[in-house]
């Protein structure tokens, strides 16, 4: 397990997860060091699932690496680029992938198309 403080500086998760059997790696992953250790562990690694909750530079990083190395690991994204309800009700999540309008904070969305979005249509 990879994990990233991000810009809190703080490793909420630890708490969590220490009492399971997991190699953690702490590395902050848009660095070079952080983007080789992400590339050697999707290379040296059958990884089926990789979750990300950080930034759309994040999963874009990942996406390349996924793409440069051939992987078949089924990749999910945290979809809440913005402060919402987070129960679909009040349409601030609210995208439109291919003329469709989109609650994102109630589904999980195509990685790419969700990033594309955001990225290139801000």
């Amino acid at each position: 397990m990879i994990i990233d403080k991000g810009k809190v500086e703080k490793f909420f998760i630890l708490q969590y997860i220490n009492n399971f059997n997991l190699k953690i790696i702490t590395t902050d992953l848009l660095s070079n060091d952080g983007q080789d250790i992400l590339k050697n562990a999707i290379l040296d690694n059958d990884i089926k699932l990789i979750y990300s909750g950080g930034s759309d530079e994040q999963h874009l990083n990942i996406l390349n690496y996924l793409d440069l190395l051939d992987s078949k690991a089924y990749f999910a994204v945290s979809n809440n680029n913005t402060i919402c309800c987070g129960e679909g009700i009040c349409g601030s999540c609210e995208v439109q992938i291919d003329g469709q309008k989109i609650r994102s904070c109630k589904v999980q969305l195509d990685v790419r198309k969700a990033i594309e979005r955001r990225v290139l249509h801000g």
